[in-house]
């Protein structure tokens, strides 16, 4: 991939992470952009992956955010 793509991703995924920032989320660490983008590019060894999965099956705004990838 090239510089401009990846820097375009970067902004994409930090854009919409922070569409929700106004709600409060105190239900734990989040997965952040290079994660989430990890997860969707199926870049990730077994077991982070199933940490993450774990992590999606219990947290609405992560996995809106990966669908949206």
């Amino acid at each position: 991939m090239k510089q401009e793509s990846n820097n375009e991703m970067d902004l994409l995924l930090r854009r919409f992470s922070r569409r929700d920032d106004e709600a409060a989320f105190e239900d734990g660490d989040h997965l952040d952009a290079d994660e989430l983008s990890a997860f969707a590019e199926n870049a990730l060894r077994a077991a982070a992956r199933a940490r993450y999965t774990a992590h999606l099956a219990e947290c609405s705004r992560c996995r809106s955010l990966v669908v949206q990838l």
